[in-house]
């Protein structure tokens, strides 16, 4: 295994740090904007990584994420579901470290599929999403904390759920951090799967968000006054 491959202790606090921004992000913190930008540190940590070295990656990030977003369950099961703490302690950390599996198989699709700068503008938004469709159905189910929700304060983001879901809008989500960190290799001059990011990608893959964004954007404002001015003729007392 090259040196380059191998894992360090900066990739472990670039991943820990993935972890907590996605977690400040949710209700109880209400960071919303964080979930923007909160994958960069991990994307970061996975430049020139091997697709092991990616998987255990994640998998630290995802146990950071999901150990401080749902520790609460661990109170909940031993005061509602009389468990004692000795035995809703372990489960916490079964249900976070089956969790963190779709960060860590995340982590991995990406430095294997992501074999050019251009591929991260579109596949980890798609592999996101779809890894939280599959997250909300698989094994019953657990649609709890998917990334779109932490949005639930943004008003105008959140009207596409309405067509797309909410995974419409964990893809706008994705699509920022896959965009900014495009960004930032080209500002800082460094390589992805050693290949350099060109100007004009960096640009064009700004451009894109912004449009994307713009549209999301003007899509919940018409939405919210549509439905204003449907409350108004309601016959319904107001």
């Amino acid at each position: 295994m090259s040196k380059r491959n191998k894992l360090h202790i900066p990739h472990f606090f670039l991943a820990a740090s993935s972890g907590f921004l996605l977690t400040l992000s949710f209700p109880r913190f209400d960071i919303s904007w964080l979930a923007w930008f909160a994958f960069i540190p991990l994307f970061v940590a996975l430049r020139n990584l091997s697709l092991k070295n990616g998987f255990y990656l994640g998998l630290f990030a995802g146990l950071i994420h999901y150990l401080s977003l749902v520790y609460w369950l661990a109170h909940t099961m031993s005061a509602y579901g009389h468990l004692p703490f000795y035995v809703s302690i372990p489960i916490l950390f079964l249900l976070s470290f089956y969790l963190a599996l779709y960060i860590a198989l995340f982590s991995m699709a990406v430095t294997r599929l992501c074999s050019s700068p251009l591929s991260l503008l579109f596949i980890p938004p798609l592999l996101w999403v779809s890894l939280e469709y599959i997250r909300s159905f698989f094994f019953t189910g657990f649609p709890w904390e998917l990334i779109g929700y932490t949005q639930f304060n943004m008003l105008h983001v959140i009207q596409i759920s309405d067509v797309f879901g909410v995974y419409g809008v964990s893809f706008s989500i994705v699509l920022s951090n896959a965009v900014a960190f495009l960004i930032y290799l080209r500002l800082m001059d460094k390589s992805w799967q050693g290949k350099r990011v060109q100007t004009k990608l960096a640009a064009g893959a700004m451009a894109a968000f912004v449009v994307i964004f713009c549209a999301v954007w003007f899509y919940g404002e018409w939405r919210i006054n549509n439905i204003h001015e449907l409350a108004e003729k309601s016959p319904w007392p107001k």
